[in-house]
């Protein structure tokens, strides 16, 4: 129970922040009438990284196993880069909306005529946009349980691995 009240308080800082920077990187760009969301995903790394960074300063996310923790974020990236969206939904004459992740879809790119696989849309010249959903805290939250209870399945004697008898 520690560990989900300990994300929902990374996800309302996470978007404390990001609604005060976006604000702020809204109004300068509209300022000098630049397209925002050609440079989102910027702003969206460059507050994570603060968060992460405001964690670690603060001292919070003790409750974390930092194996499991990093083993989830890596499990989330692989999953939405190997599995395929099959059906993409198709909104317009030419534009599809592709959704990725596992086993919640978190990911959307918006794309005229796009590749089923997520590394093509992205680095695609069509992609008209993308929209990251709050599933992904859902994602991780169910990673890191799954593999917190394989982690002490497997490593419940001391450290040690032991075998099924």
């Amino acid at each position: 129970m520690r560990m989900v009240i300990e994300t929902l308080r990374f996800i309302a800082v996470f978007y404390s922040i990001l609604v005060v920077f976006g604000t702020i990187t809204y109004l300068t760009f509209l300022t000098f009438d630049m397209n925002i969301d050609t440079y989102s995903w910027i702003l969206i790394m460059f507050v994570f990284i603060l968060t992460v960074v405001l964690y670690q300063t603060k001292g919070w996310g003790k409750v974390y196993h930092n194996k499991v923790l990093w083993t989830s974020v890596i499990l989330i990236i692989l999953t939405s880069i190997l599995f395929p969206d099959v059906s993409p939904t198709h909104l317009h004459s030419n534009v599809y909306a592709y959704s990725y992740g596992f086993p919640f879809k978190f990911l959307t790119i918006y794309i005229e005529n796009g590749n089923t696989f997520v590394i093509p849309n992205l680095f695609s010249k069509k992609n008209a946009s993308w929209s990251i959903d709050t599933t992904i805290f859902a994602n991780f939250i169910l990673w890191y349980f799954l593999l917190q209870t394989i982690y002490k399945g497997a490593f419940s004697y001391k450290g040690t691995f032991h075998s099924l008898k």
